[in-house]
């Protein structure tokens, strides 16, 4: 006899409030873009904070762009999909228990000519094991300013 075992596989809300099990902020809390002859710069990363009696890992990041109509411009992923995974990127993906991460953006570079006002970032993470997965809501950097 062929036992079947089910996973229970729970997708929990969460962004900046006070009860959600992975608090991310954007550091520093303004957003500068700085505009180069070839690319367009962003000068931001997150502060993850794992609320959580688990250790997590981080298993994707996506990025939106959207234009001042809120048209999508722009989607970029990084996961844990394909022979090399983009996630890989990324030095540090676990999160202790009850402990803090300061994770460098992997979305800082745009082509010179993209113009967008919006940029917003979802986050998946998983337990250990794989049971449990928590997913962001999306996190909005708010204005975007240049450079001084």
């Amino acid at each position: 006899m062929v036992a079947i075992l089910l996973i229970f596989v729970a997708l929990l809300p969460f962004g900046s409030r006070d009860s959600d099990p992975v608090r991310i902020t954007v550091r520093p809390q303004q957003v500068y873009i700085e505009h180069g002859t070839a690319n367009q710069l962003l000068n931001f990363d997150f502060l993850l904070e794992n609320r959580t009696e688990n250790k997590l890992r981080i298993d994707s990041i996506r990025m939106s762009v959207f234009d001042a109509r809120n048209k999508l411009m722009l989607r970029q992923v990084v996961d844990q999909h394909g022979l090399s995974p983009s996630i890989y990127t990324i030095p540090k993906l676990e999160l202790d228990a009850k402990s803090s991460l300061y994770l460098f953006n992997p979305f800082y570079s745009f082509e010179p000519d993209l113009k967008f006002t919006t940029l917003k970032y979802e986050f998946v993470f998983s337990t250990e094991d794989g049971q449990i997965q928590y997913q962001s809501n999306e996190i909005d950097t708010g204005n975007i300013l240049e450079a001084p």
